[in-house]
């Protein structure tokens, strides 16, 4: 019974293995900079989808309503009969305005636009 628990493991840490060295491979710049993406590819890929952009938005607006929860304070308030469609339009002009930022993190760049949009 022991060998065969024994070979289970050998078999899931190989394949985690073998996951972690392919998802290094697959996103180097995670591992360097910290965060998946930047204004620029959020901006590409909200372009290239749709689907993707709300997505990425209502997680980042979801982040914040589970994280208000704490003794945190909101970055920004955003109304209750808001759209994520309408959140997306605003990150979207956002990102179009101000190219000159769009070096820095795609999350840090959602919060600024719905921040300038819907301050608290």
């Amino acid at each position: 019974m022991r060998s065969i628990r024994l070979a289970h493991l050998r078999v899931f840490v190989r394949h985690v293995s073998v996951f972690v060295v392919l998802s290094g491979a697959a996103m180097p710049n995670v591992q360097a900079r910290g965060y998946f993406y930047d204004g620029n590819e959020l901006l590409r890929l909200c372009q290239a989808s749709a689907t993707f952009c709300r997505g990425f938005v209502a997680g980042i607006t979801d982040h914040q309503s589970w994280v208000e929860r704490g003794d945190v304070r909101a970055w920004y308030c955003v109304p209750e009969n808001a759209t994520i469609g309408q959140l997306t339009d605003v990150v979207l002009k956002h990102l179009d305005q101000h190219p000159e930022s769009r070096h820095n993190t795609a999350v840090s760049l959602v919060a600024i636009a719905l921040y300038d949009a819907f301050p608290c």
